[in-house]
């Protein structure tokens, strides 16, 4: 399937609060955006939008979210991947070493405690095209 925007981000979040407001942010960041609430919609989101960018909360309700740790790694995936959770901090750095060790591009984590505005500067370094380029000139 071809996309006309460079730039898709998946949320993976099973709070709907949370995938809204990250799925505005990458919206406004400039991204086109899908959500999903649960491991048996990811795969379904993962074929149709194609990400570039994939923010992935560790914990989806009563599952964790390691099979899908384990399916981008399966496909190769070498895109960005940003893990998110309320979880301690450990816990994050632990998947993070893991999914690294595996061959992803784990590129940050996110407490979502510690607020949603690290995902927007996340997000804006890893736009693809011109429009990353105007983000980036506009931070310095």
């Amino acid at each position: 399937m071809e996309h006309k925007n460079l730039n898709r981000l998946l949320v993976v979040e099973d709070n709907a609060e949370v995938r809204a407001l990250a799925i505005r942010i990458g919206t406004l960041s400039g991204y086109q955006c899908a959500g999903c609430a649960s491991l048996s919609e990811f795969h379904h989101e993962f074929s149709s939008l194609s990400p570039t960018v994939i923010l992935l909360d560790l914990v989806l309700g009563d599952e964790d979210a390691l099979p899908v740790i384990d399916f981008l790694a399966s496909v190769q995936y070498r895109n960005p991947v940003l893990l998110m959770s309320a979880h301690d901090h450990r816990l994050l750095q632990s998947v993070q070493l893991s999914g690294r060790d595996r061959g992803l591009h784990i590129a940050g984590i996110i407490e979502k405690r510690m607020g949603m505005e690290r995902l927007e500067h996340a997000l804006n370094s890893y736009m693809i095209g011109t429009r990353g380029a105007v983000a980036k000139e506009k931070k310095n």
